[in-house]
């Protein structure tokens, strides 16, 4: 987990399995990092980490906290 910035401050995301990381890309209209070979598995996305979480910081600024955390809850991703 590490911090990104929402549209209105900061936030946490704590993706723990490959289930949740399946629901997180589709959360933010990403399914697309699911199936990229640099982030396929949880090893090859520690191995990549930088270059994921500048997607996902794209995609997290776009909203505010509040939007994120009821996405979150909808969608079952901490």
């Amino acid at each position: 987990s590490q911090p990104f910035g929402a549209a209105d401050g900061w936030l946490i995301m704590a993706i723990a399995n490959e289930a949740q990381y399946r629901r997180f890309g589709a959360m933010i209209d990403r399914d697309d990092l699911a199936a990229d070979p640099r982030f396929t598995d949880n090893r090859k996305r520690l191995q990549h980490r930088d270059a994921l979480a500048a997607e996902v910081a794209a995609e997290i600024a776009k909203r505010t906290r509040a939007e994120w955390i009821e996405l979150g809850v909808r969608n079952k991703v901490p």
